[in-house]
């Protein structure tokens, strides 16, 4: 069910906003982690955030972080990403001091400080190995075989060698 309200918390609809909190925070488990995370205990989506849904300003609203900070804290602002803390890092967590306003630059860098973003091998995508990049790198830097050859032989598309190549992939690779 899908509720109303305006990014005020201001209800529409007839229903109570302070209604729609204790709804909210039945889901809500505020003694379990010793960070002080309020974790979600209600549905999750396939990311692991907790899914409340309500109408904001007319904006569909499902992550419940998001709804908790615009309720106990401010408006999101146009265009905003709701990042975790470093120090929570743990997407069930709804806790509106736990989340700030960001962008998606100032996510991927809290992903790779918390280590939730593997990089190289460490990634489940990865098809080489830090060593087989410095290989290819090695390779192609003495002549020893095109970015086409290269693909073949490592099982990986050209443009893969590529970006390779040209550091844009495996950059923590000296």
């Amino acid at each position: 069910m899908w509720y109303r309200v305006s990014s005020m918390g201001r209800p529409s609809m007839g229903r109570d906003t302070a209604s729609l909190q204790q709804r909210f925070l039945r889901y809500v488990d505020k003694t379990s982690s010793p960070k002080g995370c309020w974790l979600w205990t209600g549905a999750k989506d396939r990311d692991g955030y907790g899914s409340f849904k309500i109408r904001v300003d007319g904006k569909l609203e499902q992550r419940a972080h998001r709804i908790a900070y615009i309720w106990w804290k401010a408006p999101i602002p146009d265009g905003s990403w709701m990042l975790h803390k470093v120090e929570c890092s743990d997407s069930s967590c709804c806790n509106p001091d736990h989340v700030y306003a960001g962008n998606a630059r100032q996510n991927s860098n809290d992903a790779i400080t918390t280590g939730a973003m593997r990089r190289g091998e460490a990634s489940s995508h990865s098809k080489l190995t830090a060593l087989q990049v410095r290989v290819i790198r090695a390779l192609y830097r003495r002549g020893q075989g095109t970015q086409a050859s290269l693909a073949l032989e490592f099982g990986v598309v050209p443009f893969a060698i590529f970006q390779i190549i040209k550091r844009r992939t495996w950059k923590h690779v000296k």
